[in-house]
């Protein structure tokens, strides 16, 4: 059966509430959102050289704007987040001006800790299990550690694993999903993989699944290797990302240069688009219990 998503009711962004103002020098390349959200990226402004970039984060509590993060040069690359401990990825220019390199920052109640290089290039994703482990990918590499970021192994032997589109959900220690050219599953830390859906996934949290095309999206729940699907949306959309909890799951998309949110709360049956208006990047909206966005003017709403 099809559920399809109806346009009926296109709210823009009805039900947001202003919650903080930024500097409007600072430029968000990634938020995680939950009941205290933070935005990452970098001050010096979007057009600023890459050289000239310093990182940045902020910490929204309340009405209150707190800066939080180790300071230097560089900006945030990718973050994840599992209950109040935050693992962000920051680059740093070379000297020759080309390409970065990596570090893990990990965040939480005691504070901000630089863990150190990760040896990977063109870190696209970072997830982690918020007990010491996690995992990166970028061009052509995947690497996991099980010690907080102390030490990273490359995974080898996994079906084209790397390509830094690719998104990772971690349900368990030993556990990630990658989706991207198809969906895969590891339970052994990436000795071996199976496949589980051998088309191409758009986006994934590791347990609800975005695939098909933007003429066709299709909306799965994955228990083990099987996905039951939920939906079908039609419409022209282009996903990146899906976050799932309870009976509430949201799909960041993008559509026709403006940035929406399809959120169902029926279990993924029927979704309903409510537009981020006053930003055409989707990496400036983090999905969560509450969906956190930042504006051109870096105002912070939340609904």
């Amino acid at each position: 059966m099809k559920f399809l998503l109806a346009l009926f009711g296109c709210t823009g962004g009805a039900g947001a509430t202003r919650a903080a103002q930024l500097p409007v020098t600072f430029t968000p390349t990634v938020v995680v959102s939950a009941e205290a959200p933070i935005f990452l990226g970098f001050e010096g402004g979007p057009f600023a050289p890459i050289e000239q970039r310093r990182l940045a984060a902020w910490r929204i509590d309340g009405a209150q704007a707190m800066a939080m993060g180790p300071e230097g040069p560089g900006w945030y690359q990718a973050a994840a987040q599992v209950g109040g401990e935050v693992w962000a990825v920051a680059a740093t220019l070379l000297p020759s001006g080309s390409g970065a390199t990596y570090r893990l920052v990990v965040g939480g109640a005691a504070g901000w800790e630089d863990r150190g290089p990760i040896p990977a290039s063109s870190i696209g994703h970072v997830a982690t299990d918020g007990r010491g482990g996690g995992w990166v990918v970028g061009v052509g590499q995947l690497f996991r550690t099980r010690d907080g970021g102390a030490s990273w192994v490359g995974v080898t032997g996994a079906p084209a694993p790397g390509n830094v589109a690719e998104t990772l959900g971690m349900p368990g220690p030993d556990e990630l999903i990658v989706g991207g050219g198809a969906l895969l599953r590891t339970e052994d830390g990436g000795a071996t993989w199976r496949a589980l859906l051998a088309q191409p996934v758009l986006a994934t949290d590791g347990t609800w699944v975005v695939s098909g095309t933007a003429e066709r999206l299709v909306v799965s729940r994955r228990s083990g290797d099987n996905l039951t699907q939920t939906a079908e949306i039609e419409g022209g959309w282009q996903p990146d990302a899906v976050f799932g909890a309870g009976e509430v799951v949201r799909i960041r998309a993008t559509k026709s240069g403006s940035v929406f949110v399809l959120e169902s709360t029926d279990g993924g049956r029927i979704f309903a688009p409510v537009r981020a208006r006053g930003l055409s990047d989707p990496h400036w909206v983090g999905l969560g219990t509450a969906v956190w966005s930042i504006d051109v003017e870096r105002v912070v709403r939340k609904r």
